[in-house]
């Protein structure tokens, strides 16, 4: 993806040079000649740039990791007629080994040898992320943008996306293993992550988010929260991990939905009865993806792009309720 930003780029460079300072026909043969050896340079440069970046990551991550306090998660507001949220939250992706909320994907095979933690120490973990460094992730991540952009995503979706990649990719891995590739690829895809170590036997993923998230545990990174991904509930006080992230993440996860998610549709009914009683037809794959959500403000809800089908059913209910209805 950066990468072919930057190869363009300096195409565009070339070709402006090449316009600007025209030079005799027979030193435009040579340079045409030459011009497949220059752009492959650049993207051995590139490349190499890649790789280093990843590699002094790789060394920081061989660094003693630091003791961080685990904070308990943050109560929900209270409105009138208590909380509007009651219940356990749930973060796992629903049916991940079946479909992706009603689809069936497929990702290039990527060869899972050498990827194995024998421990949690600094340089366990520093040596899975070589490992997963020499692994070619092009046509991974090229699928992985394709998938992203067909359901068009918002960022939750990304993330829920690589875990789905993840399972169907590595059916043999550990849990901490597919957390470090969690890990790696969030990173690589430009998303702010971090790990940590829970007492000795227990990688956990760590996530910022750019909305406010409830009930999660989480430590403090600086001013940034970071969020204790899939654990189960007891009691954290404290965990270890780093401070910095990785260079080329950028971006704090969000959970708002400025475009209607695109799911397969399963349309399942709803009755509501009262004053106006009403049927309602709603996409079951949509309803499955909101259960992955962590327990969030109400605005990312309300504010969220509703769903085709959900339209065109209120479209309906609406019409039959104004129906001989005098204008104001």
């Amino acid at each position: 993806m950066k990468k072919s930003r930057f190869i363009y780029s300096w195409l565009l460079f070339v070709c402006f040079l090449n316009v600007k300072y025209a030079e005799p026909a027979e030193a435009q043969v040579s340079a045409e000649d030459e011009f497949e050896d220059y752009l492959s340079s650049i993207e051995a440069d590139f490349y190499n740039f890649e790789d280093s970046i990843n590699r002094n990551f790789a060394d920081y991550l061989e660094q003693a990791w630091q003791e961080f306090t685990v904070y308990e998660g943050t109560e929900p507001p209270v409105y009138a007629g208590g909380l509007f949220f009651t219940g356990t939250i749930e973060t796992t992706l629903v049916h991940p080994h079946d479909s992706f909320f009603g689809s069936f994907l497929h990702f290039p095979y990527m060869v899972e040898e050498g990827l194995s933690l024998s421990g949690l120490s600094e340089k366990n973990i520093a040596d899975g992320w070589r490992k997963l460094g020499t692994v070619d992730f092009t046509s991974f991540f090229r699928a992985y943008t394709g998938y992203s952009r067909q359901f068009s995503l918002n960022d939750w979706g990304n993330y829920q996306l690589l875990k789905y990649a993840s399972m169907q990719l590595y059916p043999s891995f550990s849990p901490r293993e597919r957390t470090l590739f969690l890990f790696y690829a969030l990173s690589n895809a430009g998303y702010k992550a971090k790990i940590g170590r829970v007492e000795k036997d227990v990688l956990v993923l760590l996530l910022p988010f750019a909305e406010e998230v409830y009930k999660l545990p989480f430590i403090k990174a600086g001013e940034e929260k970071y969020y204790v991904m899939d654990i189960s509930s007891k009691q954290l006080k404290k965990l270890y991990s780093i401070m910095a992230d990785f260079p080329k993440a950028e971006k704090v996860l969000s959970l708002h939905i400025s475009e209607a998610l695109d799911f397969p549709e399963n349309e399942i009914g709803r009755k509501f009865t009262g004053k106006y009683p009403f049927s309602l037809s709603l996409n079951r794959n949509l309803l499955d993806f909101y259960a992955t959500f962590p327990l969030c403000d109400l605005s990312v809800y309300f504010r969220a792009e509703p769903s085709k089908t959900f339209t065109n059913s209120m479209d309906k209910i609406v019409k039959i309720h104004l129906k001989g209805k005098s204008r104001p």
